[in-house]
């Protein structure tokens, strides 16, 4: 099936998919999947309307999944240090001795169910970027879920 619905068939869907590709940059340095589309739509954001869209989704999902990273390590560090600071020291150390994750009971439980949930928004950031980006080069507005919209619709960055 062929999608037909374009928006913006210019030059700034390049620009636009560029935008979501460029919040890759996290892995290069800090604060990077920021820093790009915030250049990006402080440069065209008020000239074009498509990248106004695409840098207000970029920004949005970058800064809601740094947000669930922050909350994430938060209630992960306490229980980390009572996993494997106060639970080693009461375990017996055998030559048979068994590290699952019942030894180290409701804490650890949730130290491994919080380690998936990291793994599910890694995954999640890639994939939805990587979507959010085809969206745009194919001249297609995206909204990517799982997003707080911290910066609303009529926002323009100057």
């Amino acid at each position: 099936m062929e999608r037909t619905s374009t928006i913006n068939q210019g030059p700034n869907t390049t620009l636009a998919a560029f935008m979501h590709i460029g919040t890759f940059g996290a892995l290069v340095f800090p604060l990077g999947n920021l820093i790009v589309p915030i250049i990006i739509w402080a440069l065209y954001g008020k000239k074009d309307e498509f990248v106004n869209h695409h840098a207000r989704e970029a920004v949005n999902f970058q800064l809601s999944l740094s947000l669930y990273a922050i909350l994430a390590s938060i209630i992960m560090l306490p229980l980390i240090i009572v996993v494997f600071g106060v639970e080693m020291g009461t375990l017996s150390i055998t030559s048979d001795m068994d590290l699952s994750i019942a030894s180290f009971g409701i804490a650890g439980a949730i130290v491994f169910a919080l380690i998936i949930l990291a793994i599910f928004i890694v995954v999640g950031d890639v994939v939805y970027t990587l979507i959010a980006a085809n969206d745009a080069a194919s001249g297609r507005k995206y909204r990517y879920p799982f997003t707080i919209r911290f910066i609303t619709e009529n926002a323009t960055l100057s």
